[in-house]
């Protein structure tokens, strides 16, 4: 099931190339520059400058290397599990396996809220905003996604509520979670390898449809319509949905599959423009999917299986004495049926889910992807080159979450 490794498509001659170009007026060789104060300054003194423009200048500016251009924004004695920018980047919620939930004022970096998590089992897994910023919603080895509103400072003990899933299996995850763009749902993938929806209207589960035959890790809407979503599984594959198949509640079938990862999917990330998204991987890359080119069902020669879970056991990548393994897990052979239209990689994914994303459309034009790793760097990559643009290093262990802020060159991880 596997080929030598090379590129699928030409990603500049793909209606994404062509999209970034657009959104940044930027050549796929223009440089980075380290500092951001330049631009900045200028927007100031420019303020009728169009988006477009804006953002060609600011595509140029992402984080630098420079340790001087890093600080430690908050400590603690446990693991940081996930952590993530509101929609306006005025506050930023850190979830810990010492089962707090932390609200934090970006502009100082002073802590808003410390929320008490409840039914915690091993840490908080995953959390994510509400569309109007008035909600938190977590989830942890339970049957339950919490929900906690953050938007009332006054209020000395918030709507705080549990939201039960009703699994059919007595230990349970929902290892992603999201709100649906019109706040009236929350998608979740979970570890019995259905994927769940959750009316809040109707307070109840209304879908649970098996999706995969392994662990779901990661779940994204496609666009702010709230009708299609993927998910991404323990058994290589990511999936195509249509909420408005589903209403069934029970059964229902994905609309498409992507194939062409050699191993599990870690974390999904949608352009929300209906068309693209990226997926993480266990083996060892980042890859870009255009659901037009999605495969109607996996090959009929799809076998799927896991080489290693990290979870019981660290793989030695230089000790391995057999050679196709050790390419296997450098991500240097792919797929036959990849139908993936690009792939990224240089970073790790050796424990835990690790989290990628795109870097904001505002001031980049989601001109670059972002991801943690297990060697304890920030990398970014170049989306239309592949080429890695930066390594951000100050970490002391493996970095499992970063979040890009919305409207400024400021990355937290």
């Amino acid at each position: 099931t596997v080929a030598a490794d090379g590129p699928t498509v030409n990603i500049l001659h793909e209606p994404i190339g062509q999209d970034i170009a657009m959104a940044s007026h930027c050549l796929p060789t223009r440089p980075v520059v380290n500092s951001a104060d330049m631009f900045f300054r200028a927007k100031s003194r420019h303020p009728g400058l169009s988006r477009a423009e804006r953002t060609h200048w600011a595509q140029r500016y992402i984080p630098s290397e420079d340790p001087a251009a890093h600080s430690v924004v908050a400590e603690f004695d446990h693991h940081v599990f996930c952590g993530k920018y509101s929609r306006d980047g005025q506050t930023f919620a850190s979830a810990c396996q010492d089962t707090h939930l932390r609200i934090f004022d970006t502009s100082t970096w002073t802590v808003l809220k410390d929320i008490q998590a409840r039914d915690i089992h091993w840490s908080i897994i995953d959390v994510d905003y509400s569309g109007d910023g008035k909600y938190l919603a977590y989830s942890s080895w339970s049957d339950y996604i919490h929900m906690v509103r953050i938007d009332d400072l006054s209020i000395p003990d918030p709507y705080h509520v549990s939201l039960n899933m009703r699994p059919e299996t007595d230990r349970f995850c929902l290892f992603s979670i999201r709100f649906s763009a019109n706040g009236r749902e929350i998608l979740g993938g979970s570890s019995d390898s259905c994927v769940y929806l959750y009316d809040l209207e109707r307070n109840e589960r209304v879908v649970r449809v098996r999706a995969h035959t392994d662990d779901i890790n990661a779940v994204e809407w496609a666009d702010d319509s709230s009708n299609v979503f993927y998910s991404g599984s323990d058994d290589n594959l990511c999936k195509v949905w249509d909420r408005r198949l589903l209403d069934g509640g029970q059964s229902g079938s994905a609309v498409g599959v992507m194939c062409g990862h050699m191993d599990g999917i870690t974390c999904l990330n949608s352009k929300n423009d209906g068309h693209y998204f990226i997926s993480n991987s266990k083996d060892q890359t980042i890859k870009l999917w255009d659901t037009r080119k999605m495969l109607s069902s996996s090959p009929s020669n799809y076998q799927p299986r896991r080489r290693w879970d990290y979870r019981y056991g660290q793989y030695h990548l230089m000790s391995d004495t057999n050679s196709d393994t050790r390419r296997y897990m450098r991500g240097e052979v792919r797929h036959r049926d990849d139908c993936s239209i690009h792939t990224y990689r240089g970073h790790r994914v050796l424990q835990t889910l690790i989290r990628s994303s795109f870097s904001p459309a505002a001031t980049t034009g989601q001109r670059y992807i972002i991801s943690g790793s297990h060697d304890a760097t920030v990398y970014i990559y170049d989306v239309l080159t592949g080429q890695i643009v930066r390594r951000l290093e100050g970490h002391k262990n493996l970095v499992r979450d970063v979040s890009w802020h919305p409207y400024l060159p400021e990355i937290v991880s």
